[in-house]
C-alpha cells in the first residue's frame, strides 16, 4: 500500500498524526507564544519575533524555537531560522523543525556544502526511522 500525496504532506506537517487543532499546542504554552502566533499569522513578523523572544526568556520551548524559525525566515534572517529550526528538531525529532532545517540551510550565508549535506542526512535518517517509511 504506499501513502497518498495528501497523507504524505500531513505526515511531514503533523509528524505521522492526524491533523491537530491548529491552536492546540499553543494553548498550554505562555500568552507571549500565543500573542506571537497570531502577529505571525497577520504578517507581523517583526512583532512576532519580539512575542517569541518574551515567551522563550519566560519558558524554553521547542514549539516557540520553530515558529521563531520560521518568522526570522520569513524576514530573510536564514542563520538564524536554521539554528531555531535546527535546535527544535534535536530537541523534538520533529519532522516537519528537520525538513525546514534541510530546505531552508542552502540559502543559509554561512552554509558549507558540508553543513548542507550533513543537514539533509540528518533529515533523511529520521524520515527513514518513520512510521511513513514503511507506508511507502
Amino acid at each position: 500500500m504506499t501513502a497518498s500525496s495528501d497523507e504524505f504532506t500531513d505526515f511531514l506537517r503533523f509528524g505521522g498524526a492526524a491533523p491537530p487543532d491548529p491552536f492546540a499546542a499553543l494553548k498550554e504554552k505562555p500568552t507571549w507564544a500565543r500573542i506571537g502566533a497570531a502577529m505571525d499569522r497577520q504578517q507581523e513578523y517583526a512583532q512576532a519575533i519580539a512575542c517569541f523572544e518574551q515567551s522563550l526568556s519566560l519558558e524554553d520551548a521547542p514549539e516557540v524555537r520553530h515558529m521563531m524559525g520560521r518568522a526570522l525566515f520569513k524576514l530573510g534572517d536564514v542563520d538564524a531560522s536554521v539554528a531555531f529550526h535546527e535546535s527544535a528538531a534535536k530537541e523534538t525529532g520533529n519532522l516537519a523543525a528537520w525538513l525546514a532545517v534541510a530546505t531552508l540551510i542552502p540559502g543559509a550565508p554561512t552554509a558549507t556544502p558540508e553543513t548542507i549535506l550533513a543537514a539533509r542526512q540528518a533529515f533523511a535518517q529520521v524520515l527513514a526511522n518513520s512510521p511513513l517509511a514503511n507506508r511507502m
